[in-house]
């Protein structure tokens, strides 16, 4: 099954060996698996809570195609090979586009 996942980057953290770790969790679509592809990126102006809460969203900005890989997620202190909907996880990424990332930044799979 092909759907497209979005993942919502709320930190951007550093692990043990000093490599970034992008925090977040999957919004729609999941799981996101290890060698997923982000075609596009970009950002909402919205509070988590707005987001807990479901509430509406306005229009994406600074929308921007990439091409970043997921090497490996962690989540609960251990690695994994997939995240699910709604699950909160570290992800590794690579790609020449991986310092375009922000924090409060979606990144979007294609279907």
């Amino acid at each position: 099954m092909n759907s497209t996942v979005e993942f919502f980057v709320e930190a951007i953290a550093k692990d043990r060996a000093g490599q970034p770790v992008y925090v977040g969790f999957v919004v729609t679509g999941g799981p996101i698996c290890v060698g997923d592809r982000f075609v596009s990126m970009y950002e909402i102006p919205r509070t988590l809570k707005d987001i807990q809460l479901g509430r509406r969203r306005t229009s994406p900005e600074n929308v921007r195609d990439i091409s970043i890989c997921v090497d490996a997620i962690d989540a609960y202190r251990r690695r994994v090979q997939a995240l699910p909907d709604g699950a909160t996880g570290a992800l590794y990424l690579t790609g020449e586009d991986v310092g375009l990332i922000g924090v409060r930044t979606y990144l979007l799979t294609s279907g």
